[in-house]
């Protein structure tokens, strides 16, 4: 309960009254604002206290919603799993329907505020206006703008604003307008002109370039189209049974929301679209062709699809919420079992072909399952997870569950995993390591752990041997009645590819979360760092199939300013990688001490430089991937970087809302800082010559800097004619058209403008890469747009060459490399 009622602790509030916008001193000192209409005492206290109110609101909402994450959100690490009672689910909806409450009469208030400040503000415009004029003299307009002040927003300050100080009082709309749905943009923009435009509510001054002319094509999707190329990743953190065998003897597993199909004989992807979110759950027809996909979402989605064709079969999102978390087929492939991953963890059996529901359980388990099969010898159908083993049998249109026994025999514990060597038998891999025998729902035999940890897959063969794979190894057994003979010793030990797989936040050895076995016996294992390995039948060689970013946030990524081939990321995993663009593997791996965030390359490609979290930078030699130098004059993460165009100085942008000037002839030691910014740094950009950088801030502050000394311009207005090197700002002239109708200012991560100037890439937190044409001037432009990634993207960037674009992605860690089609001439 955020507290008392707003009107209690605000009689302003009850009185639906407006709030005020008041004067403010001018460039020459003469107070502004004086003789216009003003709020009384009691008015001014009461919006203090409304202020005050929304402040602590949002406080307190801000403690529950972080009291709930630790509830709801656990950290899923090897299986853990937090049960939620029933209280706390009731707790939960009734701060959910409270807040939607408070939210809508918080948008009441605000429309009421916006409504009655209109015309107060239109005549204060005016009115300040004229006394501006008087006091001034014919003075131009020209000067006026360029005085605006050192954040490029233009208006009188609202309540609780702040930086007031050297800015000319400008009429805006007021704190709480809403951004017009159309900007007009004028064919031509005289050097007096200005526009103002409106990031969640916000006003941003942007200054047309002198004689600007819109393009007449600026409504028109570009020419150029893109195709996913590769996808450099494998989600192997939280997901199991993932990497699977095709008839084709080709891999099928998944990144991001790709379906991906990998022949290792051509070196090649195929790519399955179908999903719109992070896929979750993988399961393989019998007849090695078909494969279903299971999804996140709030309605997710499973697919059913053809590995050779990759043409979609059949989909459904209307059964489960929050997630598909696991898939099965029968042995003649006729029905397939889901798993919700809902507060009870709902079941399903399809008949995919009729495309028809004939079970379901409504309450799978109160704890996570994390996984359910079909025996394929009588059809048993039977789930494991947390404290949890269940035999389940339809009645009609209802599936009814016997919970398993574990008697003296066997402890309660998490079961990991399942497969049949037989009718009516069972094995189950547990938490600890050891291997449960189940006869019927019994358990009747338990065989010692032989792996140091859990046990996450079990893989049996036609020949009733069978693989299972742990946190260190891959081990094969034979089966004989009700006995188990571990056989040959370790069939893949990754303990030996510790030295190539082991990232370096992880203190163990790296799960094997996936495991399968091909009729020729040739052994394919999916890594929890994401990575893929595998072994041919009688020979120690491990090949890596796919390596990949581990768990974490990817947000560093840059490509070589001459080497079209070549890329550099940074991520959470503390690991920077480069990439072998034309072969797609990636070539080199080097640790930092720190979470990784940001990667810019010298424009001479002989060296990089990597920013850290913990306030740090790196500067690493290329291609020899060795450290040079360290410096670490922040606190805060290091959000951006970039390089002047001849590489004398480099800039550095942290989120102590500082930007840093190193020179990198002299030891990069700091020759200027640039203090003004009142939010966190986003994005840097230099100027052709190398003597400006534009910067754009968390609180949609567009500021530009004399280099290398950081010197604030505080003419914005001159700068409209300027060449940039670079363009990765959200915010400026020529990218206003990438915002869509809604946008609350963060939706955009990065741009990239390409070499030839003729396109603008984006990427936003809808998990969208969108090409525009250059410049995206109009909010009708029209845009290209791609789907792979499903978490935000953090960033993308353009090859030298200009034939691919690069993109990362934040919480699905995948780097995906687009291949830019043009039209034939």
């Amino acid at each position: 309960n955020p507290g008392p009622s707003f009107s209690h602790q605000c009689p302003f509030l009850q009185a639906n009254s407006s709030m005020f916008r008041f004067g403010k001193k001018n460039k020459v000192g003469a107070e502004v604002g004086t003789k216009l209409e003003s709020p009384t005492d009691q008015e001014v206290r009461d919006v203090t206290a409304f202020d005050e109110a929304f402040a602590s609101m949002q406080l307190r909402v801000a403690q529950l919603e972080e009291e709930m994450g630790e509830i709801f959100h656990n950290d899923f690490k090897g299986g853990d799993e937090i049960t939620v009672p029933k209280f706390v689910r009731n707790l939960r909806a009734t701060f959910e329907t409270r807040f939607v409450k408070l939210e809508n009469m918080m948008k009441q208030v605000k429309s009421n505020l916006r409504e009655n400040t209109e015309d107060m503000d239109r005549r204060n415009a005016r009115k300040r206006a004229r006394m501006l004029r008087e006091q001034q003299g014919p003075a131009s307009d020209s000067d006026d703008e360029g005085a605006e002040g050192t954040r490029g927003a233009a208006g009188p300050l609202a309540l609780g604003d702040s930086g007031a100080k050297g800015k000319v009082g400008v009429s805006s709309k007021p704190k709480f307008s809403k951004a017009p749905a159309k900007q007009s943009i004028n064919a031509t923009a005289d050097a007096d002109k200005k526009i103002r435009f409106y990031v969640s509510n916000r006003p941003v001054v942007l200054y047309p370039p002198t004689n600007f002319k819109k393009p007449k094509d600026v409504n028109e999707k570009p020419d150029e189209k893109l195709q996913l190329d590769w996808v450099y990743g494998y989600r192997g953190f939280d997901c199991r049974a993932n990497v699977v065998w095709n008839k084709d003897k080709e891999l099928v597993y998944f990144a991001a929301g790709v379906g991906i199909v990998y022949s290792l004989l051509h070196h090649k992807q195929r790519y399955f679209m179908g999903h719109d979110d992070d896929i979750k759950c993988l399961a393989m027809h019998p007849d090695l062709d078909i494969v279903a996909t299971g999804q996140l979402g709030r309605h997710p989605r499973f697919c059913v699809w053809s590995s050779s064709s990759m043409k979609l079969l059949f989909e459904n999102n209307d059964f489960h919420r929050i997630e598909v978390s696991a898939l099965s087929f029968n042995k003649k492939g006729d029905l397939l079992v889901t798993v919700g991953g809902d507060d009870f963890h709902r079941i399903g059996i399809f008949d995919w072909k009729r495309g028809i529901r004939i079970a379901e359980a409504n309450r799978g388990d109160a704890y996570k399952i994390y996984a359910a099969k079909f025996n394929p010898y009588d059809n048993q159908l039977v789930s494991v997870g947390v404290k949890h083993i269940k035999f389940w049998t339809q009645d009609g249109k209802t599936l009814k569950g016997r919970n398993g026994i574990f008697g003296t025999v066997g402890i309660k514990q998490k079961i990991m995993c399942l497969d049949f060597p037989q009718a009516g038998h069972t094995l189950t891999g547990t938490y600890s390591g050891d291997i449960y025998l189940w006869e019927g729902n019994n358990c009747v035999r338990v065989f010692p752990k032989h792996h140091e940890g859990p046990i996450f897959g079990i893989d049996i063969q036609r020949s009733g041997n069978f693989f299972t794979s742990g946190t260190n190894a891959v081990l094969l057994w034979k089966h004989q009645g009700d006995m188990l003979y571990e056989m040959d010793g370790v069939k893949l030990d990754i303990r030996k590819l510790a030295h190539r797989s082991k990232t370096p936040e992880l203190d163990g050895t790296p799960a094997i979360r996936a495991l399968d076995v091909n009729n020729d016996d040739d052994i394919v294992v999916g890594l929890s760092t994401n990575e893929i390995y595998m072994q041919k039948k009688d020979s120690n060689k491990v090949m890596a199939v796919m390596q990949g970013h581990a768990e974490g946030e990817l947000w560093g990524c840059d490509t070589h300013p001459e080497d079209p081939k070549r890329c550099v990321t940074a991520s959470d995993d503390k690991s920077v990688r480069v990439w072998d663009l034309e072969n797609h593997v990636m070539v080199k791996k080097s640790a930092v001490k720190s979470q990784g965030r940001a990667v810019a390359f010298h424009p001479s490609g002989g060296q990089f430089a990597v920013g850290r979290e913990n306030g740090g930078v790196t500067i690493f030699s290329f291609p020899k991937m060795e450290k040079i130098h360290t410096m670490r004059d922040r606190k805060e993460w290091i959000s951006e970087l970039e390089y002047s165009p001849n590489g004398k100085y480099l800039a550095v942008g942290s989120h102590d809302n500082f930007i840093d000037i190193y020179d990198t002839e002299r030891d990069f030691k700091r020759v200027g800082i640039c203090k003004g910014h009142s939010s966190y740094i986003t994005h840097v950009d230099w100027s052709k010559d190398g003597t400006r950088i534009q910067t754009n801030s968390g609180d949609y502050e567009i500021l530009y800097w004399e280099m290398p000394s950081g010197t604030l311009q505080r003419y914005p207005a001159k700068e409209r004619d300027t060449e940039w090197n670079t363009w990765s700002s959200v915010l400026g002239f020529p990218v206003q058209g990438i915002w869509p109708p809604g946008s609350d200012g963060t939706d955009v991560n990065n741009t990239a403008r390409s070499n030839n100037g003729k396109l603008l890439a984006t990427a936003d937190d809808f998990g969208k890469v969108k090409i525009f044409r250059w410049p995206s001037v109009s909010t009708e432009q029209q845009f290209r747009e791609y789907t792979g990634h499903c978490s935000h993207v953090t960033n993308v960037r353009w090859t030298c060459d200009d034939k691919y674009i690069i993109s990362t992605g934040g919480h699905d860690t995948t780097v995906m490399q687009w291949k830019v089609r043009r039209p034939k001439a």
